[in-house]
């Protein structure tokens, strides 16, 4: 039986204003679930080569549903089993022997599965790796007991490098989300990922977690509660040559996020709660449509140089109001204040032009005209606040220089607003 996933118009009020809880990310989360199970059942038909390792995870379930569902609603799993749908059973269908590996050591059941063994390690979902001569191809992983032990041609080790967590707390706000610079189903950014993360650099991107999250514990707890009961996980990315400051998020990937190591606590705690509103917005989109998929129409973004589609111009919208949001609340951090108050009302304004331009959109339906009048709602009392002129102005101005210029390069006007 398919579970039914309905957002009662409270929720959707809520997530219309850019917020949540647990409630809602409880439904979301179980919502991916229950896709990852369906797509789980589909590769299953698909690939009778793994029917043991398939049993092994179905057996790993039925005993410890809620263990194992939580590994399966895990992104990365999402990203694999995406993947493998649209490739027709292509891709790494090997990779359910790992998952059932993984199921098997969470819900206390013995299982014995060969695994591919990727560029020299052998992975398990929430689990760790076990680094192996490059040469190796397979191993077989042997579970019992509660504990796993990967055997090869050059021997047998449990030396397991477990997977690693950014934790913080403050004023009873915890946050633990992994750290994954392993998972092979992470590459779903199309960005350049580094190779594993040392435990030097490790511990700078540990103590600037615990820096961001002071900021949002104490300024923003709101979306603190929101990213402690969201995100699960981080993905590091390489910098780039011409723009070192990167993030993305995948709808294939929902809870996981990607980013370069930032340069100051406030830039991770702003890029948190950008890339969670993606994750969010996408998780949404998944069970009610806001806007016409088909649509090529395309519009003005303030914050793209290119023109954006109506599905692109609303993300925008949605990270940006969190965006506002955040530097709304850093502007009472003594050390963030100047930057916080620019911010602010830079964007204030883009997210007005962009809300505007998606109300006036025919492309919307019902529940998407719903949806962005909250946004909108939710932004009015930021566009009352009080600002020294000279910074409106600037923010004015800034906007102006960005329709001009983007009308010049796409020869497209902008609804006036």
């Amino acid at each position: 039986m398919t579970d039914v996933f309905r957002l009662s118009e409270s929720a959707m009020a809520t997530l219309a204003a850019g917020r949540s809880d647990h409630r809602i990310l409880r439904l979301l989360r179980s919502a991916q679930l229950s896709k990852h199970l369906l797509l789980l059942r589909c590769i299953a038909d698909a690939g009778p080569s793994q029917t043991d390792a398939f049993e092994v995870l179905a057996s790993a379930h039925r005993s410890a549903p809620a263990a194992v569902g939580d590994l399966l609603a895990s992104p990365f799993v999402g990203a694999w089993a995406v993947r493998c749908i649209r490739s027709a059973g292509l891709v790494d269908l090997s990779y359910v022997a790992n998952l059932a590996a993984a199921a098997a050591l969470r819900a206390g059941v013995d299982a014995a599965l060969t695994v591919t063994v990727r560029d020299g390690v052998v992975f398990l979902p929430t689990v760790g790796s076990v680094v192996l001569p490059s040469t190796v191809a397979s191993a077989l992983v042997m579970v019992s007991g509660g504990r796993a032990v990967v055997c090869s041609e050059t021997g047998s080790s449990a030396d397991w490098r477990e997977i690693r967590r950014l934790s913080a707390d403050v004023n009873g706000h915890r946050s633990s989300v992994v750290f994954d610079d392993v998972d092979p189903y992470r590459d779903c950014y199309r960005m350049a990922l580094p190779p594993a993360v040392g435990a030097k650099e490790f511990t700078t991107w540990e103590e600037l977690f615990r820096a961001a999250w002071r900021l949002l514990a104490l300024y923003d707890p709101a979306h603190a509660a929101e990213l402690a009961g969201g995100l699960h996980t981080v993905v590091p990315l390489m910098r780039g040559s011409t723009d070192p400051d990167l993030s993305a998020t995948s709808g294939d990937a929902i809870g996981a996020l990607a980013l370069t190591l930032p340069d100051e606590p406030a830039s991770l705690a702003v890029t948190l709660v950008h890339e969670f509103q993606h994750s969010k917005l996408s998780a949404l989109l998944e069970l009610v449509p806001l806007y016409d998929e088909s649509a090529t129409a395309a519009f003005f973004a303030p914050w793209r140089r290119d023109p954006r589609p109506i599905g692109g111009l609303l993300q925008g919208a949605y990270a940006f109001l969190g965006v506002c949001e955040i530097w709304r609340r850093l502007r009472d951090c003594p050390s963030e204040r100047v930057t916080a108050t620019t911010e602010f009302a830079v964007l204030r304004e883009q997210v007005r032009l962009a809300l505007a331009t998606l109300a006036s959109s025919s492309l919307l339906t019902a529940h998407g005209q719903r949806f962005v009048a909250g946004m909108r709602a939710a932004l009015r009392p930021m566009l009352d606040e009080a600002l020294p002129a000279a910074v409106v102005a600037s923010a004015h101005e800034s906007l102006a220089r960005n329709v001009e210029a983007w009308q010049r390069r796409n020869a497209t006007s902008v609804p006036r607003q």
